[in-house]
């Protein structure tokens, strides 16, 4: 199948049979804020990543694109009154190759401005998403560059201590 879209009210767990692109949208019906968390879960249901994790406002939605891998899982915990949709395009409709997505938990220490790839280069900042305690990402330019041989971030302002943040490096192979 090309694309697939799924639908739902609150809760879903939605399994990923090969490397695809995810396109999240939620949305709160109801007038009064809800709390919303969206992770990418490991076949045996470890957390890998928290996407976002927030009181959605009343009447306000929230949107993502990420790379999940085969075997992954995207898991949407809502509260009863948000709506949401799931679009999956599946790796071998995207392009020729394969997209490769690594996951780099990180934590702040309030000291260091700069975090390795663990060994991985990339050839551009568009390779790179950085999302702060699942609520915030990080602007190129703005927030962070990549270092001169482009295998790390350097952060314009130094990450407090204790603040968790993921890198996700999306590469075609």
């Amino acid at each position: 199948m090309k694309l697939q879209s799924i639908s739902f009210d609150g809760n879903k767990v939605i399994s990923i049979s090969s490397q695809a692109i995810i396109n999240i949208s939620l949305f709160n019906t109801l007038a009064t804020p809800k709390q919303v968390t969206i992770k990418i879960v490991d076949e045996l249901g470890n957390t890998k990543s928290i996407i976002y994790q927030a009181q959605l406002q009343a009447n306000s939605g929230y949107e993502a694109k990420v790379f999940a891998n085969s075997g992954q899982k995207i898991e949407i915990v809502a509260d009863a009154g948000v709506g949401g949709n799931v679009g999956i395009l599946n790796e071998n409709y995207i392009a020729k190759g394969v997209l490769n997505t690594e996951y780099i938990s990180c934590v702040g220490d309030g000291v260091k401005s700069e975090f390795s790839f663990n060994g991985i280069s990339v050839n551009s900042f568009k390779e790179v998403r950085i999302i702060f305690d699942g609520l915030y990402e990080a602007v190129f330019a703005k927030d962070y560059s990549l270092n001169s041989d482009k295998s790390g971030v350097v952060f314009n302002q130094i990450p407090a201590n204790g603040l968790e943040f993921i890198i996700l490096i999306t590469k075609q192979e």
